[in-house]
């Protein structure tokens, strides 16, 4: 056992008896701050004052304690910049042990519970234990609807200890949000439209509002981060119930595209103005405020590039039944459009960010989307294109090996857009300008199907979460698997488990993407920087099942006569626009 270990678990903290957990008070306090800085629903289940004080006074729950340590480990650095506590495993220890006594007491069901739930399933996932986070994810939903924390109270509605249960049951709809399964617990439940959204920052740490309530699906805003949260969330979460199939059959869903498009449009055309990061005017932000932002933003960019990636084939790597031509050209320009305006964010997000780490997991699912969409353009024929395209796609790659370093998902994700990366290098496709620049017929489908690249691109979590079954750690599909295997064939040259077909030395990828120096223009000299390092024994990602050099074919039919395109901006195409293509936020 470690020296530090021994160490820190012999410092008794001056806490009550009761409440002894078992970490030194000054250390406590510090995962306490770092908890708050670096989990993006902390001030959702506990307020940090509140909480603070009972630290200090000993009454704090020992597991939701345990359970904010645990946590706050795999981001606390020591004098020397080191994760040490993540490194020495004392995060895991203390997550057994506040699972060991929320378990305890789970029959008897308490808000407690769903905090130190809630708290373990972030902690879990973070580390790769799917099946672990959803079972805890499930637990404090049940208890939280057991307790009616989704009702709003007849009496004391203005008190802190209101809103805190309000906020709580918001936390775990946000949660189920992040996912793209369920519990099934809160699905279309009439409670998340009855129940008003959080107050602003300084009003709840002030422990009182004032203000009227405000609800989900009206237009106001309470001027909190979190009630803007909770309504990005919730708009992923129509856009994933309406692209989950593998394939849009009719037009009634490019309808319901355009729809789903003009609400999430309006609603951050209402948004405050101060809450829209623009690359620009990042030092006016709060830093404090910064990685929640970021969310915000990432989820409003992500449910339209999902949305409308969802029937370009060569962004998303699937067929689209019945789609319009022209349907998926005006589709292909927001999709890129909003892309590039979050690679352009991440260019310049991390000289403001009091520490990258801090960043949450959906980033890095938004910049791998954003990779998918821009990365065939790396090889286009007009510099300004290719260039861009270079430039973001070195953007994304960043945030997604950063994002990596804390979280499990995101690491899986690293190793897809390296796969991605080297199909389009193997067989690039000539893409001479924007979409809105190029023939209608140019967004093609697939000579093989692709379902596992199309679930990473526009599914967040269920490469874990194949058929509703979640991986155990270490055995997460690895690949993409574009490659439709002859039965009695081995699965890599070794005969051993599947590889990523062009996974990318990560070391080596990182010091290229972060090193600073100047890029080189030429697509396919871009393509092998990026790529250098391959192991020679990885498959090779051209895929042995193409009889020709392009794995993407025309698109052969079209029924623009029935096409319903009403809800459309057909304003994308010709630069007149005054809503998706004037990069709003």
């Amino acid at each position: 056992m470690p020296k530090e270990r021994a160490k820190l678990s012999s410092v008794p903290p001056p806490l009550a008896q009761s409440s002894y957990i078992g970490v030194p008070p000054a250390l406590l306090r510090d995962l306490v701050e770092t908890y708050f800085s670096h989990a993006y629903n902390a001030p959702l289940l506990l307020h940090k004052q509140t909480f603070l004080r009972e630290v200090s006074e000993g009454t704090v729950k020992a597991s939701v304690a345990l359970a904010v340590c645990a946590f706050a480990s795999n981001f606390h650095r020591n004098s020397n910049g080191d994760l040490l506590l993540k490194s020495s495993g004392f995060g895991v220890e203390w997550a057994e042990r506040a699972g060991k006594l929320v378990f305890d007491v789970i029959e008897s069901p308490q808000e407690d519970n769903v905090i130190t739930c809630l708290i373990l399933a972030l902690f879990w996932y973070n580390q790769g234990s799917w099946q672990r986070s959803y079972i805890l994810k499930g637990n404090a939903i049940q208890t939280a609807h057991l307790l009616g924390m989704g009702r709003q109270p007849r009496l004391d509605r203005r008190s802190l200890s209101s809103e805190l249960r309000r906020r709580r049951f918001w936390a775990c709809y946000l949660i189920e949000c992040h996912a793209s399964n369920s519990t099934h617990v809160l699905d279309a439940s009439e409670q998340i439209y009855s129940l008003p959204l959080p107050c602003t920052e300084e009003e709840f740490e002030n422990g009182i509002s004032e203000q009227p309530d405000v609800f989900l699906a009206c237009e106001q805003s309470t001027g909190g981060i979190f009630c803007e949260m909770i309504r990005a969330l919730w708009f992923w979460a129509q856009v994933y119930s309406l692209i989950k199939t593998p394939e849009l059959q009719d037009d009634v869903s490019i309808h319901d595209i355009g729809l789903l498009d003009t609400k999430i449009s309006e609603w951050w055309s209402r948004i405050p103005d101060w809450m829209k990061l623009n690359p620009g005017d990042l030092a006016r932000t709060p830093p404090a405020c910064l990685p929640r932002l970021l969310l915000v933003h990432a989820v409003y960019r992500q449910c339209l590039c999902a949305l409308h990636s969802s029937i370009v084939p060569l962004f998303s790597w699937g067929h689209d039944g019945k789609s319009s031509l022209l349907a998926r050209q005006i589709s292909a320009q927001v999709a890129y459009e909003h892309a590039s305006a979050a690679s352009e964010l991440f260019s310049t997000i991390f000289d403001y960010l009091p520490d990258p780490n801090a960043m949450p997991s959906f980033v890095a699912y938004n910049a791998y989307c954003g990779c998918a969409i821009q990365v065939p353009f790396m090889s286009s024929p007009n510099p300004a294109v290719r260039e861009r395209a270079i430039r973001n796609v070195e953007a994304n790659r960043r945030v997604i090996h950063l994002v990596a370093q804390s979280w499990k998902y995101a690491d899986l994700l690293d190793r897809y857009s390296s796969y991605l990366l080297a199909v389009f290098e193997k067989h690039p496709v000539s893409l001479a300008g924007e979409p809105k620049h190029l023939e209608s017929s140019t967004f093609r489908e697939l000579r093989a199907p692709a379902p596992r690249v199309r679930l990473s691109i526009l599914a967040h979590n269920r490469m874990v979460c194949e058929d509703d079954c979640w991986s155990l750690p270490g055995e997460e599909p690895k690949d993409l698997d574009i490659e439709p295997r002859q039965e009695g064939q081995s699965m890599s040259p070794s005969g051993g488990e599947p590889h990523a077909g062009a996974m990318v030395n990560r070391n080596y990828a990182a010091a290229t993407i972060m090193s600073g120096e100047p890029q080189l223009h030429n697509p396919t000299v871009q393509f092998q920087q990026i790529l250098a390092g391959f192991d020679d024994q990885l498959p090779d990602a051209s895929g042995s099942f193409l009889s020709g050099t392009d794995i993407f074919v025309p698109w052969s039919s079209s029924d623009e006569a029935s096409a319903d395109l009403a809800l459309f901006d057909m304003g994308v195409l010709n630069g007149t626009s005054t809503d998706l293509l004037s990069y709003p936020g």
